[in-house]
């Protein structure tokens, strides 16, 4: 099943959520604005679905994406300051994202709420665990803790995966292993 999943083969669409996956704390927290965020944007389109016309269809998608984040970003600033800070400029471009755009335009517009917010769910949790599976070697390898605690036998702190293109070095390794694993070419 992991190797059908449209997040593992078009990682470009969650690259503003890699970016910030040097801690699991930090992966767990915009996972978490991304889960919502697909899942509440498929509800209220699913909702809506039969008001969209084919002409304002893509724009009320768009709109009800940037109410969520923002929404989002104004919860995170209230109750958790600090993750706020780290992660600001990357929610924002969670308002762009391909993959929360492609869910509404691809099952949210066209489903039953039901079907809609399962599909958005299921994608938004496979993002979840992405990240985490992206940030846990990260932040063991780059930086000898998981989750902000130090870990007792350290690798040392490898500046690669500490350094953003460690990120993108352990999500590859991540496609790689279930595209074999699923049977599918890697080529």
């Amino acid at each position: 099943m992991l190797h059908k999943n449209d997040t593992l083969h078009n990682l470009i669409g969650i690259c503003p959520a890699i970016a910030v996956t040097s801690f699991a704390t930090t992966a767990i927290a915009m996972g978490a604005v991304l889960f919502l965020t697909m899942t509440l944007s498929a509800l209220l389109i699913s909702l809506t679905r039969s008001a969209l016309t084919q002409r304002t269809r893509l724009v009320a998608q768009v709109a009800v994406i940037v109410l969520i984040v923002a929404c989002a970003q104004i919860v995170l600033r209230a109750y958790w300051y600090d993750m706020a800070k780290t992660l600001s400029p990357y929610i924002a471009l969670i308002a762009a994202n391909c993959l929360t755009l492609h869910r509404c335009e691809n099952c949210a517009s066209r489903e039953k709420v039901n079907v809609a917010v399962a599909d958005a769910a299921g994608n938004g949790l496979v993002i979840v665990l992405v990240l985490l599976a992206i940030a846990i070697p990260r932040e063991i390898i780059g930086g000898g803790s998981i989750f902000g605690i130090a870990l007792p036998v350290s690798f040392g702190k490898n500046m690669l995966m500490a350094a953003p293109a460690g990120a993108f070095f352990i999500a590859g390794i991540i496609v790689w292993v279930i595209r074999a694993a699923g049977g599918r070419k890697t080529a």
